[in-house]
């Protein structure tokens, strides 16, 4: 018996939100997966059937943060036509609401790991989300 979709994602999703605080707070080597796996209060057989392994989870956790912060600029880039001052209030309010959340992010981003290849070069220089900075300002 399987089990429902909704809660596979709220697992995987708390597994997610634990680890970017773990990670963040003490580094790829410093947190364990039985720990991530105790504060998501999880069985660790969870983690590992999200996520293969920690170098994995890792990934995923810069993946995810990367993806909510996009999600966040296209939504306000794709919103009524501001004025660039409205713009960039609406990015600094953004910012504010969402800062221990993107403060751990970034922490995890820092980590003297080696990011996936997929996250390594964009096309984009800058920090994410400066393509819709760029295109409101042009």
């Amino acid at each position: 018996m399987s089990l429902p979709v909704q809660k596979v994602c709220e697992t995987r999703e708390r597994i997610l939100k634990v680890a970017t605080d773990l990670f963040a707070e003490h580094g790829f080597d410093g947190a364990s997966v039985r720990e991530i796996a105790k504060q998501a209060k999880v069985n660790l057989a969870a983690v590992n059937y999200h996520f293969s392994n920690k170098q994995n989870l890792y990934h995923e956790v810069l993946r995810h943060g990367l993806a909510q912060f996009t999600l966040q600029m296209e939504k306000l880039a794709r919103e009524k036509k501001r004025s660039t001052v409205e713009f960039a209030q609406a990015i600094y309010e953004m910012l504010l609401n969402n800062g221990p959340s993107l403060i751990n992010n970034f922490k995890v981003l820092l980590n003297d790991f080696p990011l996936p290849r997929d996250l390594v070069v964009s096309e984009h220089a800058g920090p994410p989300g400066a393509e819709y900075i760029l295109a409101m300002l042009e």
